[in-house]
């Protein structure tokens, strides 16, 4: 609980935060253009996304703390003479912004092993203050990078080219106790989509694993009302073919959880462009009622794949050009990942998906208990969480 004069200083720190967003957007934009003048925005995404890939917040320019990371992102290449003022961190600045926006508190990190956590005060506020007017008159007045276009620099905000535009938020009468995607007052809304083997290979033990396992998820995540309504649950199936065994839904929607059965080869490929086209469905409809977060993926799978275009098909489900491209999470159940892995690396158009390391020495029916509770704490742990990271439960 903040006090009152904590309150205060944050409400003058995101002030001249979203003012400072506001007065730089245009010269960002058309440097960025410049930068990369056919995909910059792809790119801004594909770059903040290898560093932070947890992040489920919709990375759009006018998102300002996205916008704030995409400068410190490109901060050699796009702002050179950032470089003369090393006095000015952004990282501190978005630090000062969090606490303001969420619980008072500026967690910086002062090493890899050492972190400082302070209230929010008003030497925080200076700082931000003092930053934000100089990185304002540096970009704005600065000596712009050699492949800045010759025509004449744009002068107001323009709509950036996003999938899914958003008007800057305006800001709040008081801190807000949410993150910025709550502002034009729709709830968030988190999606999970569990995409699981069942080909022949899971046969018996393990597929009896699966239908007992997703039973127990369902009933955890019942226990919480407020992760019912924050939470929305898609179950998907792969083998030679893919198909939706449960569309997404609230839990407490889900009257039973799909029994499963095992049959045929695993083909990733079908399965990557089934819940892309899922993924693509759903966030049309929820965008109506809610602010969507990217998705998250779970695959469960107890072998490697079988076709020969799943590399691509991973390529396209990540491909950062798209805002809501989804953190993908797999769990192997009872195999070595090393052609994952390989695959994986050649991936060029977002993160690679996380790999659980699960023993692949284990039996196939605890491998797949363990990844599925593993999904279950992860949901729990996401939709509690107040900010908008993945929380890998361990």
């Amino acid at each position: 609980m903040m006090t009152p004069e904590t309150n205060q200083r944050g409400i003058k720190v995101l002030s001249v935060f979203m003012d400072t967003h506001a007065k730089i957007y245009a010269d960002c934009v058309s440097r960025w253009e410049a930068w990369r003048p056919a995909d910059f925005l792809s790119e801004l995404r594909r770059v903040y996304l290898s560093y932070r890939p947890n992040d489920l917040s919709v990375p759009v320019l006018n998102d300002p703390v996205f916008f704030f990371r995409c400068i410190q992102n490109t901060r050699i290449e796009v702002f050179p003479e950032l470089r003369d003022h090393r006095q000015l961190s952004i990282p501190r600045i978005l630090a000062i912004r969090n606490a303001a926006a969420h619980d008072g508190i500026v967690k910086l990190k002062k090493s890899d092993t050492e972190y400082d956590h302070h209230q929010l005060n008003d030497d925080d506020v200076r700082y931000l203050t003092d930053c934000c007017a100089r990185l304002v008159d540096v970009i704005t007045k600065g000596t712009k990078p050699a492949t800045a276009p010759k025509s004449p620099p744009v002068t107001k905000p323009r709509k950036p080219r996003d999938v899914v535009p958003t008007a800057p938020p305006p800001v709040p009468p008081s801190v807000p106790s949410t993150s910025a995607q709550d502002i034009e007052g729709l709830p968030q809304v988190l999606s999970f989509y569990i995409l699981c083997d069942v080909s022949t290979s899971m046969h018996g033990p393990g597929i009896d694993a699966v239908n007992k396992s997703i039973e127990e998820m369902h009933a955890q995540l019942l226990e919480d009302p407020v992760i019912s309504d924050k939470a929305r649950l898609a179950m998907l199936t792969f083998s030679s073919q893919a198909q939706v065994e449960l569309s997404l839904k609230r839990p407490s929607e889900i009257a039973t959880m799909p029994q499963l059965s095992a049959s045929g080869v695993t083909n990733y490929s079908r399965a990557l462009e089934l819940v892309s086209h899922e993924i693509e469905t759903d966030i049309a409809a929820l965008s109506s009622t809610h602010r969507p977060l990217r998705p998250v993926v779970f695959i469960i799978s107890d072998g490697d794949p079988t076709d020969k275009t799943w590399i691509q098909g991973f390529d396209k489900l990540v491909d950062s050009s798209n805002p809501y491209a989804p953190r993908v999470v797999i769990f192997p159940c009872g195999f070595e990942t090393s052609v994952l892995s390989s695959g994986f690396a050649q991936l060029t158009k977002g993160p690679a998906p996380h790999i659980w390391p699960i023993d692949p020495n284990r039996a196939l029916e605890d491998a797949v208990r363990e990844a599925i509770h593993s999904v279950t704490r992860t949901i729990v742990q996401t939709a509690s969480r107040a900010d908008q990271t993945l929380a890998l439960g361990d």
